[in-house]
Order: structure tokens, then sequence, then C-alpha cells
């Protein structure tokens, strides 16, 4: 028999009454007296132990917990051991014995399944997500947002007129029914809406050289629309921001994070995946319809050029690495072409640019 000093709570007031402990090992149970004299049993396969500093705590109850606790180093090392002996230790409890050491790797293992979960797990179950999204919900949410955004800005119905004649001669692949939309701003950018909303501006097509770019920079646009990436990125971001606050159980701003998502469709900027995914539906669309493809990397070697260090808006929002222009030729350097010269596009191009 082992006998220790303790503090005995009852469950009922947070003031402690002070007891003789007793582990009776022959019985598997520990005892105590409390100040009436009354003396109690707990069996050792009922108690949740642990240690909080030097303190050794020993809760008893399914409901209202009771606890004894003790300071006593030999006491608490035979209450250990028996229970040990007698496998009364659940994981938790195999856990918070097993030592610093063990807890700071535990917590390393927890945070790097944390930061894969959410670098890579979260944005394909996101993805995949939007799949069981209807079309319905991508035309209201971009024709929403074309609205609001048009009315800040000017367009140049001319440009318009003749930037819709200039698609109408190309072979689309459409999934959505596209709209194009010219804002006169010298803002070198374009953007697509989910509804098929597509804006461009004035600016990006002053730097423009010839007919071939604008396909390339219509195809790629297109391409986004077509593959919803503008939904997939919207969620990414939407689960990314939920999976970080259950983490920390902060859900505050989970309607202003859908709220800032919606508005600014216009601005994403797409991940290395969606970006390869849309040049290479564009350099397939530029070859369905008998254009060179080198048009693409011309455009985003002119963009990059013309502004040197200074990185365009459109760039901004459509990263360009050197992997990607690599990607690209590669490509290039794999495809049969088959190039047309088609003098009506150059033709419109030309009325677009405003020298015609």
């Amino acid at each position: 028999m082992h006998q220790a000093q303790g503090f005995f709570y009852d469950g009922q007031s947070s003031k402690p009454q002070q007891v003789q402990i007793s582990l009776v090992e022959r019985k598997d149970l520990i005892e105590f007296t409390i100040i009436d004299g009354e003396t109690t049993s707990w069996a050792l396969a009922d108690l949740m132990c642990e240690n909080i500093g030097s303190v050794f705590e020993m809760s008893h109850g399914a409901h209202q917990f009771q606890k004894i606790t003790t300071e006593d180093a030999d006491f608490v090392e035979a209450v250990k051991r028996l229970r040990s002996q007698n496998g009364y230790d659940n994981w938790y409890q195999k856990m918070l014995d097993a030592g610093s050491a063990f807890h700071v790797f535990l917590a390393l293992l927890v945070l790097a399944f944390s930061i894969v979960t959410y670098l890579y797990v979260v944005p394909w179950i996101a993805e995949k997500l939007v799949t069981i999204v209807p079309d319905s919900y991508d035309r209201s949410l971009g024709k929403g947002v074309f609205k609001e955004y048009v009315k800040y800005h000017t367009v140049d119905s001319t440009k318009t007129e003749a930037i819709r004649e200039f698609v109408s001669q190309l072979e689309l692949n459409n999934e959505f029914d596209f709209k194009f939309t010219v804002i006169n701003s010298d803002q070198v950018n374009a953007f697509a809406l989910p509804d098929g909303n597509i804006v461009i501006f004035s600016g990006i097509i002053d730097k423009l050289e010839n007919y071939e770019e604008l396909v390339a920079l219509v195809g790629h646009e297109v391409a986004h629309i077509n593959n919803r990436h503008s939904m997939k990125m919207m969620s990414r971001n939407l689960a990314g921001y939920l999976f970080i606050s259950l983490i920390f159980s902060d859900v505050n701003g989970v309607m202003a994070i859908i709220t800032e998502n919606a508005h600014s469709l216009h601005s994403l900027s797409f991940s290395r995946h969606f970006e390869q995914e849309a040049d290479t539906d564009g350099l397939n669309m530029l070859i369905t319809n008998g254009i060179d493809p080198e048009g693409m990397t011309d455009l985003m070697k002119r963009l990059e050029s013309t502004y040197g260090e200074m990185i365009p808006e459109f760039l901004s929002s459509h990263p360009v690495t050197s992997q990607r222009k690599e990607y690209i030729e590669k490509m290039i350097s794999k495809k049969s072409v088959r190039i047309i010269h088609r003098p009506q596009l150059e033709e419109i191009f030309e009325k677009i640019k405003g020298e015609y």
C-alpha cells in the first residue's frame, strides 16, 4: 500500500478538501477519506490521469467529474506503474505520458498535414465541387458583376462592334455565348467573367501589332470561361478561407470573403495550372483557325518587353513565368500547323486599331 496527501474536488464546489490517499495494489484501486471520515474507493481502471506541471490529477465520473490531486512523486509513480501493468492507459493517456519530444513531433506532424491539406487537398476538392454547380449560377454571377463594372467605365462602341465582327470570323469551340466589350481605358488588361462576358481594355489593344496576337488574347480568355476557371478559383479561395477558419474557430468573416470574391472576379490571379490549361486550349484554337500559334508567345513577350520591370495589369492577373513560356514553346514545337493567311481578320484588326 502506498499513501500520500492530496486534495479532493467533489465536482460541485471549487473548494478542495484535504484527504489521505491510499493505493491498494492487490485490489487495483485507490481509497481516500474526507473530513467526516467517510472512505471512498475508485477503481484504477475508471480513472483519467494527467500531469499538469508538478500536479498529478486523477479524475473520476462519467458525468459529474470528481478529482483528486497530489504532488507526491512516489505515489504518482506507483499509480502510473500499476495502471500501465494492467493496461488501463488508453491512447489519450499514452499520448499525455509520451513526453515533450513526442508532443513536439506530433505538433509538427499535424502542422505538416494541415499545410499539405490546405495547399493540395482543399483546392482539389473545391475544383471538383464546382462541377455540381449549375451553369446558370455562372451566368447570374457574371452578369451581375459585368453590369456593375460597366457603370463606372466607358464602353468604346466602335471598337466593341469591330472586335465582335473580328471574333465572329473565328471558331471558338463555344461552350458559352461569348460577348466581347471594349472599355476605353489606358489600362493594359483584359478579363473574362463566368457568364461569357469578355472585357478588353483599349490600352492592351494599342500594344498589339498583328491580328495573331489579338486572336491569342481572345483564345486565352475564351479558354478561361470554357474551363470555368473563375468559378474554380473563387471556390478555391473560399474553401481555403473556410479551412483556416475551422482550424482557428473563426467564421465571422466568411460572408465578407464570399462577397469580396464575387465582386473581384475580374481581377482574380489564376494558378499556373489554370494558365497552362488556358494556353493549351488557346493554342488549339489558333491552330484550328489556321493562325500562327506564335501569336501567343509574341503577345506575352511584347507586353513584358514594353513594360520592362513594370508588370502590366494583364500579366499581374495572368502571371507569365519563364517556365510557362517554355511550356508554350514546347507545345508549339509538337503541333503540326497549317497557317492560312486571313486578310479579312487583318482588315478588321486594322479597323480595331483605328488604322483603317
